[in-house]
């Protein structure tokens, strides 16, 4: 053998020397933490539950944080639902917000941003082809705390709240028939109910993405 490939065997010996050392140092090192993990979670059971909830609950969010993909097609079959209707039925409340939206997504105004543990959408300035230095420029963008009146919904547990609390009831038209609120308690409850996607009427709102699947026959057996 050459005293170059002597050099290089050697050379490889000692970086795999290496390498071995750092997944063995590593692999100490992660068992001492797990134990000591183990340890304090028994000495502290009601301390430890308290983070596994709130780890659980991160992942979860994280997990079910709506897509951009996903408002836009809730958007859509919202549109269509309430385009069905006359003017006379029609939500105003419902039918002002999604005219809100449609004319932002006719701009190339909508924005989306996944924030880990839920889904911002709301309202830039400027199209997304727009070049000008003024939306360009890092010192010209609003601050982060100015952007609140532009945010048009909040994404979370696989769903947007505020397109959903819209929606509730779009084929109820208020105006006419208006709501028997008496009271702090009366206005909570129906806030509640259109969160939870629940009629003013007391009945299980239907989702767009459900009224939009074919229906099937079901088979009747003798």
């Amino acid at each position: 053998m050459s005293a170059v490939g002597k050099v290089l065997s050697r050379s490889f010996r000692g970086l795999g020397t290496k390498i071995s050392n750092s997944f063995k140092t590593a692999a100490v090192d992660y068992k001492t933490a797990a134990k000591e993990t183990w340890a304090s979670a028994k000495n502290r059971p009601l301390k430890s539950s308290l983070y596994a909830g709130l780890f659980s609950l991160g992942v979860c969010l994280n997990w079910t944080s709506p897509t951009e993909k996903q408002f836009t097609e809730d958007l859509v079959g919202s549109v269509n639902a309430v385009s069905l209707l006359t003017d006379s039925v029609k939500n105003k409340e419902s039918d002002a917000h999604l005219q809100k939206i449609s004319r932002h997504m006719a701009k190339g105004q909508i924005r989306y941003r996944n924030l880990i543990l839920f889904s911002v959408v709301y309202a830039s300035d400027y199209d997304k082809c727009n070049k000008f230095y003024e939306s360009q420029c890092k010192h010209l963008q609003p601050r982060w705390y100015d952007t609140f009146g532009q945010i048009l919904d909040i994404g979370c547990f696989g769903k947007y709240w505020v397109l959903q609390y819209k929606m509730a009831d779009y084929d109820v038209d208020f105006e006419e028939l208006p709501k028997d609120i008496d009271g702090r308690l009366d206005a909570v409850k129906d806030l509640m109910y259109r969160l939870s996607g629940v009629s003013y009427f007391g009945n299980p709102v239907v989702p767009i993405s459900e009224q939009n699947r074919p229906i099937t026959a079901a088979v009747v057996s003798e």
